[in-house]
């Protein structure tokens, strides 16, 4: 062992990359909310489409830059697929469209999903 390696200078060292790391993720979980919100309501405002977050973007720390957005729309009666492409296209992001009437987590989806309308 190295007689200069100072061990709890290198645990502090990586606990600050670490803390900053989340830090930016956490920064970019609320930038791709904001977006997706401001998205949604161009598409839904004035219908009577309910649609909700669910998933690693309600959640803080919890976003990485490789997660996608899940997003359920309830009673949405246009084609998902042709949604999901223009909500991938729009926010730039892999998302998932989630029917809220064919959803197996419905009760959760009310409870816990982040009501964008």
């Amino acid at each position: 062992m190295n007689k200069d390696f100072d061990k709890g200078q290198a645990k502090r060292f990586l606990e600050k990359r670490e803390s900053l790391e989340k830090e930016e993720r956490e920064k970019e979980r609320n930038a791709t909310i904001k977006l997706v919100v401001k998205t949604l309501k161009k598409l839904f405002d004035h219908t009577d489409v309910e649609v909700y977050l669910v998933g690693s973007v309600t959640q803080p720390y919890m976003f990485y830059s490789h997660s996608d957005v899940d997003i359920v729309v309830k009673n949405f009666k246009g084609d998902r697929f042709d949604l999901w492409t223009q909500l991938e296209a729009l926010i730039k992001r892999d998302v998932e469209v989630i029917l809220f009437e064919n959803c197996h987590f419905q009760e959760h989806v009310l409870k816990s999903g982040y009501k964008v309308l």
